[in-house]
């Protein structure tokens, strides 16, 4: 089933570590939005730390969080 995918489109997996790391950092400080989480973690690097995240790696998407929110 390989070939009937693009590799290069679409939104990049989040591991389920990384989903769960950042939902929980965000009720510390009582951030409930997966907006204003994401750019909490931008700025945060404590936050960064915590989830796995290097100073320039890219972040998940937003859409993604709330996906894995909904489920």
């Amino acid at each position: 089933m390989a070939d009937c995918y693009c590799a290069d489109n679409g939104r990049p997996g989040i591991g389920p570590e990384v989903a769960v790391r950042l939902m929980t950092a965000g009720l510390f400080p009582g951030v409930t939005h997966d907006r204003c989480m994401l750019r909490e973690t931008q700025v945060n690097l404590e936050i960064r730390w915590f989830i796995g995240y290097g100073l320039h790696e890219e972040l998940p998407e937003r859409s993604s969080l709330i996906r894995i929110r909904q489920r």
